[in-house]
């Protein structure tokens, strides 16, 4: 059943007085910032490493390519077989987003001029020098919305994998699945709203964020 307008305003911010709730909003987003995290900093490195030694993304390329094709829904499922359940939406994110990731990072690297690289190098300057003051300058438009986009990839990963695998723990996505099961279809609509008024938020977040950054690199 789906709620009038009122009705779910009236629902959410009864929701919003029980400390279950904030458990449940505080457990799926550390999952999602951890995991992502996590897939980040694994894409970045691996992204400068194949920029720097071109053979690295030759050897990288058959892996990305395998975690690039599998269903998701088939990894989540899998997964939740044969690990224990704190590890799945960590793992989970980052066999998703690190492939995403470590495609786009290095392709907006690359975007970096060439006549800056040459003239860098001409000069004397290292390659980690070059990462900072032209590779990762020139291409922080692109980086930022691959980040932003990846995020939001892992904001739905991490849901689903909390509702076909860890049910018994307090999360968006368990209070989905209990909903459900409870046949209180309500619920489910509830949370529904719930993790799309919080996808909202972080949009606007990361926006600003993006206008003070970009000015400050301007």
């Amino acid at each position: 059943m789906i709620l009038s307008p009122v009705s779910t305003m009236s629902r959410i911010y009864m929701e919003m007085q029980s400390n279950y709730f904030w458990i449940s909003i505080f457990r799926t987003f550390s999952d999602i910032f951890a995991s992502f995290l996590f897939g980040l900093i694994c894409a970045f490195v691996a992204s400068i490493t194949a920029l720097r030694f071109k053979n690295f993304r030759y050897i990288l390329a058959p892996v990305v390519t395998t975690l690039r094709s599998a269903p998701t829904i088939a990894v989540i499922t899998v997964l939740i077989l044969i690990l224990p359940l704190d590890y799945i939406t960590t793992s989970i994110s980052f066999l998703v987003i690190f492939p995403l990731l470590f495609e786009n990072l290095l392709a907006s690297l690359e975007c970096a001029p060439t006549s800056e690289i040459q003239a860098a190098k001409s000069l004397g300057l290292s390659f980690s020098s070059c990462v900072a003051h032209i590779y990762i300058p020139n291409a922080f438009s692109l980086i930022f919305a691959n980040i932003i986009s990846a995020f939001g990839l892992n904001y739905k990963v991490v849901i689903a994998a909390e509702i076909l695998g860890r049910s018994s723990i307090p999360s968006i996505g368990s209070n989905i699945l209990t909903a459900k099961q409870s046949l209180d279809f309500s619920g489910s609509f509830i949370w529904l709203v719930i993790s799309i008024l919080l996808a909202f938020v972080f949009d606007f977040i990361t926006s600003k964020v993006y206008k003070v950054v970009d000015s400050s690199i301007g």
